[in-house]
Formats: C-alpha cells, structure tokens, sequence
C-alpha cells in the first residue's frame, strides 16, 4: 500500500518508515503539497507537528483526495477549515486524572487489544500525548477521555468516498518500535482498516462539478451557498492541475477570475474538455482562451433598477440545447462581448451582432464541450443580487448531466 506522509520538517522518518510499518511510503514536503503529489496513494498521514497553517491553504486538494476514495489519518489536532465540518479546540488535559474510555459503535473494533491505559498520559508512565478535543457533528468517537471530550474519531466512507481519521493531536504511532504498545498497536489496527477497506470496496471516481475560484468573497459565497455549495468541489487556480481535473464532469470559471494564472493553465484545461469534461466560461478577459478575442462594453444594470429586459437577441439553438432556461433567465448584464473560436454555435448576440454566450459542441478530437460566455451568473449568484442566475444555473447544470450521460454510453 502507498502511504504519503506530510513533512513538515520535523524529523519523523524512523517514525513513519515504510520498513517498520509494511507499506511504500512517499515523503511529501507540506510546502510543495498538491492533488498530484498524493493522488495515486491510498493514504496520506498527516503527523503531529504539522504545519497546519498551510494545510489549511492546500484544504482543496485533501477534499478532493477524500472525495475520490483516499484516506487520511491526522494525528494533529485539525486546524478550523482543513476538513470540512472537523475542527480541533485546546482545552487542558489534567495528566493525574485522565481516562479514556471507547464508546459502543461500530467502529469499536478499532481499539481491540489496545489497553486504554497505556494511552494516557500520568506520572511515570509514558502514554500517549493528547492535548484538546475533535468537535464534528458527523464524526463517530473512536475514544473519548474522563471529561467527554472526543480524543480521537472517524469520518466514515460515503457515497464513495475515503475515510478520515483523525485525533485531538497525539503521537501515533510512538518512537519505540515495541508492536506490544498501546499506541502502536492502535495504529497497526487502523492501517489494517485501511488496508482491508480498500482492497475490497473498488474505488471508484464521483461525477464533480470543479469550481476554479480565485478565493473572492463571492466566490466563496456561491461554494457556501445552500442551493448550489454541494453541486460543486471548489478548486482554487493555484492547485489546478491534470490530477485533479482527471474524470471531472464539468468545469466552471467564474467571473473575476486570475485569468492571467488561467492563461499559464489553458493547456490542462483544454487536455481536461478534450478527456470530456464540459468548460463553462464567465471570465474572457485577457483573451486568456486561445481564438477568443473579447472586448470591454459598459456594464448596463439599468434592466434591474427599471425592471425592463435588456435587448438582446436569443437563437433558435439556446433552446435546443438548453430547453430548461427561459429568455428571462439568460438576459441580465454581461461583462463584454466576444468573436470566435470558429466552430462555435452563436445562442445570445446583443443587436449588433456581437456575441455574450456560444457554445462550442464536441468533435472527432475534443470529447466535452465549451459554453463561453460573459455572463457572470455563479459570481452574481454569490452576491445573492439576482434570482434569475438560479434557473440559468440549473439549466446549464443539466446539460452538464446530459452530455455527460451521452459521452458515457
């Protein structure tokens, strides 16, 4: 089994090594972390001592890595924000009196032959550190101590995807290489676990809707948003790469994007849509998509204060394939206007013949398509200012679904 282990400088190798604990194990320095470096890994290890504040910028690559069937153990006491809905709080731990108990479920198991004792930390005896407590509305207590905090707790598999564990922070497994200790023995169990799950539930990729976000506060609004935030996996520029747009179904660039980083990317783009994923586009400025030249219009909110439709011109296409969106829907403010690439289907023009949204269908070399637009929907969607974005949103997410159905069979 490949193991990758996160290195944040602290020297661990005897700890973690490959040797001692039967798997192939990969060093990963926590500064050059990305999806790629743990994609083919069946575990990540995230040690104690860990550098959580950039964890914390590299979270999208971990809730990717756990969305498509990996497995983290995080022995550090998580940092607010790394895994979604886990968070670590410090609170004291009183060494003379601490007792951990295990709480009766169906993870139980995972403490057999592990004397609870040797866990804790009192005087002279050497346990197990533990500092704080895990506080998750979802997670299952694997120990919890004499105070009711949770020390340690598992996420389980769903819908397809891996399993997190995780602790208050604590050395796991201990320095010594003695198999009788508790700790020791409470982490040979877990990589048991790990093992046996996945050799005998096949991993399998989840339908995802990527987000490339540049980290704005409507942009995070939309990821957050009750409507929309589980449609899609936010993927920051920064960590774009083949790895973790490998099988996604759809691809979304919002409005006020890096398009400059975009532009350094339109490769692992384009090697993603010609794999089939669909490209949706809201940002062309920069002329960042090669054969796409876009031009700067004034932005014309009018429409909205005056309640008035804007004057453009819908073709007979937008409703062949987009059959779930009314006009009302397409026809708010748009940012610009654009001419090519050449095999691209006009379905909004303004009067003058310019284009806001076309769409570009597959071919003999490129099994996805790409929907090219002006409009800023998922941005103004994440401003919470125009209802109209909703049924354009969905509308588009159903051709996703559909093309998607038809590049499978």
């Amino acid at each position: 089994m490949k193991v990758a282990i996160i290195d944040s400088g602290v020297d661990l190798y005897k700890l973690y090594q490959g040797e001692r604990h039967g798997y192939d194990a990969v060093w990963v320095p926590v500064e050059l972390l990305t999806f790629s470096a743990i994609a083919s890994c069946k575990l990540v290890i995230i040690p104690a001592g860990s550098d959580n504040l950039l964890l914390y910028s590299k979270k999208e690559c971990f809730q990717q890595y756990l969305r498509r069937g990996g497995w983290i153990f995080c022995f550090d006491g998580s940092a607010h924000g790394v895994f979604d809905g886990l968070r670590w709080e410090h609170t004291t731990t009183n060494y003379k009196t601490q007792a951990f108990h295990t709480p009766d479920n169906e993870f139980a198991y995972l403490l057999n032959d592990v004397p609870l004792d040797g866990l804790v930390c009192k005087e002279g005896i050497r346990g197990w550190w533990c500092e704080g407590e895990l506080l998750c509305d979802s997670q299952i207590p694997l120990i919890i101590d004499d105070r009711n905090r949770v020390i340690a707790s598992l996420l389980p598999s769903r819908n397809g995807s891996g399993v997190l564990v995780a602790t208050a922070a604590g050395r796991l497994p201990l320095f010594s290489p003695d198999t009788s200790l508790a700790s020791n023995i409470f982490f040979s169990n877990l990589l048991k676990y790990c093992r046996d799950f996945t050799r005998t539930h096949p991993t399998y990729l989840l339908e995802t809707n990527v987000y490339v976000h540049s980290g704005n506060w409507a942009h995070r609004s939309f990821l957050a948003s009750e409507k929309f935030g589980k449609n899609f996996l936010g993927v920051h520029w920064s960590c774009l790469d083949e790895a973790i747009l490998s099988s996604c179904t759809s691809i979304w660039i919002p409005w006020e994007s890096n398009t400059r980083a975009l532009k350094d990317r339109w490769k692992v783009l384009e090697n993603a849509v010609n794999q089939g994923a669909t490209l949706i586009i809201e940002d062309l400025r920069d002329n960042w998509m090669p054969g796409v030249n876009w031009q700067s219009r004034p932005v014309d909110s009018s429409w909205w204060k005056e309640n008035r439709q804007l004057e453009l011109i819908i073709t007979k296409q937008a409703s062949v394939f987009f059959p779930n969106i009314s006009p009302r829907a397409y026809c708010w403010h748009y940012h610009g206007v654009f001419n090519g690439p050449t095999d691209a289907v006009p379905l909004i023009k303004t009067v003058d013949g310019q284009n806001i949204l076309s769409l570009c269908r597959p071919t003999e070399t490129r099994r996805g398509s790409i929907l090219i637009s002006t409009l800023d929907a998922t941005f103004e969607f994440g401003v919470g200012k125009i209802k109209e974005t909703a049924e354009y949103i969905n509308g588009v997410l159903d051709y996703v679904a559909k093309e998607k159905r038809a590049d499978s069979v």
